[in-house]
């Protein structure tokens, strides 16, 4: 098999117009096989197969034959079978098609993967030279590299401050403690192993791990000024002890056997912080312990609660994803956060905590009358004796059907009407419990107030198991001081 190193010189159009029968026995071959397999323009892709039919190379026709109708050009769907099957014709050069076929066409990462492997220390020495050319101690590789030609040439480079690189195939992590000023390193691909040593005595501050094999995460412990790490589509069973006091950001994504994380402890910077699609059973309770922790993210995890700790904190974003939680802590004169998202997350437990209702801004009575209060203290609605003892009693942390906060909070959707803002009726449909969403269906539209009016409402809310059409009446007479 042939090193691939080439490229079509030149554009498309003249490679067509200067290539000969006798080059179509080389690698130039494969070149206008891929021309017609995968070039946008179909005036060029029907030139190139007008050649391969005057050039009468066996292995091409063969091909050609075998992908008859192929465009590559508006679909890589079947691009990775079909560089299978040609595999299967000895006489293709398969590597130096797929080269030429991502080189015509950057989005055939199929192609791509089937190159990489074969690719020669000439190539890989040109693609690090044209990156560094841009920034000389900033290495970004996008292409996937065989390791066995990256390598070698990594460790020739000494003064990097920042190194991402994606390797083609299975290989160890290789030794990067030469590199005395990295502080930034992103690793792709099937790196099967990270030992602390690969990284020992090292400034940095970022790394992020993506799409590996490495199943023990212990060896990122050593870097112990990191800010910002993320690990993503991994293996990994096995995460250090959190050791970061300037962590600032962890990004932990579909880590298949990460089943508990450990103490949280030290992460006194922490600012935010993402679990997604993993395994993770509990979040540990020291979370507490992050009190700059803003953001937090939790997707697709089988936990079934949520820390305690998490009412000590000051969250400004609080994002819940694919979540089933069975019970809910009492996040007792917690802080809600200042945003909270839930999607696809259901609460099993019968009877929330109150103020956890109110802490992840459940619909319930408990989160609908934070509404009402601020209707209260700011709007111009009387408050009686009544609405008065009621809302003393939701303070006091009271049972909310026993102190009749949700005939409280119906009859004054009912009786308060303002241009500014939306009617509170609203706000029931949207964040309400049950019992005040069925309250509110059963009443109709009216403008028109009088004690008659909900005497009225009174007699159709008697069919409501559970609420009390006494209290309501009572309430919404009192607001419009009828």
């Amino acid at each position: 098999m042939k090193t691939v190193i080439d490229h079509i010189p030149g554009t498309v159009s003249d490679f067509l117009d200067t290539v000969t029968q006798d080059a179509a026995a080389t690698s130039a071959g494969e070149a206008v096989l891929a021309v017609a397999l995968a070039e946008p323009s179909p005036q060029l892709r029907a030139k190139a197969r007008a050649l391969l039919a005057s050039f009468q190379e066996p292995r091409l026709e063969r091909a050609l034959g075998t992908l008859w109708g192929r465009c590559y050009a508006d679909s890589t769907e079947t691009l990775a079978d079909d560089l299978a099957r040609l595999a299967e014709q000895a006489d293709l050069d398969v590597p130096t098609l797929a080269f030429h076929l991502q080189a015509i066409n950057p989005d055939a990462s199929d192609a791509w993967q089937v190159c990489a492997p074969y690719l020669g220390e000439a190539y890989v020495r040109a693609e690090i030279a044209a990156a560094l050319t841009r920034m000389p101690t900033v290495l970004q590789l996008v292409k996937a590299l065989p390791a066995q030609r990256l390598f070698p040439i990594l460790r020739e480079l000494t003064n990097l401050t920042s190194l991402s690189f994606k390797v083609a195939e299975a290989t160890p992590m290789i030794d990067l403690s030469h590199m005395t000023a990295l502080t930034s390193l992103e690793v792709s691909g099937p790196v099967t192993d990270f030992p602390a040593a690969c990284i020992a005595g090292l400034p940095l501050t970022s790394i992020e791990l993506t799409g590996t094999e490495i199943d023990d995460l212990s060896g990122l412990a050593t870097a112990s000024a990191l800010r910002w790490l993320k690990v993503r589509w991994s293996p990994a069973g096995t995460f250090p002890s959190a050791p970061w006091p300037e962590l600032q950001s962890l990004e932990l994504v579909r880590l298949r056997n990460l089943t508990r994380l450990p103490s949280l402890a030290q992460l006194t910077k922490l600012e935010e912080l993402t679990l997604r699609d993993s395994p993770i059973v509990e979040l540990p309770e020291d979370i507490s312990a992050c009190v700059e922790l803003k953001n937090l993210t939790l997707s697709d995890l089988p936990i079934t609660t949520l820390p305690e700790g998490l009412g000590a904190l000051s969250l400004m974003e609080l994002n819940l994803v694919a979540l089933t939680l069975s019970s809910l802590p009492a996040w007792s004169g917690a802080t809600s956060p200042e945003w909270v998202n839930m999607d696809m997350v259901e609460v099993t437990d019968p009877s929330p905590p109150t103020s956890a209702e109110a802490f992840l801004k459940l619909p319930s009575t408990a989160v609908v009358m934070k509404d009402l209060v601020n209707y209260l203290d700011h709007d111009c609605m009387a408050k009686g004796p009544r609405i008065q003892a009621a809302v003393d009693a939701w303070e006091r942390g009271d049972d909310l059907r026993a102190a009749k906060i949700p005939e409280l909070i119906v009859a004054i959707s009912r009786a308060y009407r303002d241009d500014t803002y939306q009617p509170l009726a609203d706000t029931i449909a949207d964040k309400g419990g049950p019992l005040e969403r069925a309250a509110s269906a059963l009443l109709p539209a009216t403008a028109s107030w009088s004690i008659e009016t909900f005497q009225e409402h009174a007699a159709r809310l008697a069919s409501l198991d559970g609420f009390d059409p006494a209290a309501y009446q009572a309430f919404a007479c009192e607001a419009l001081g009828l």
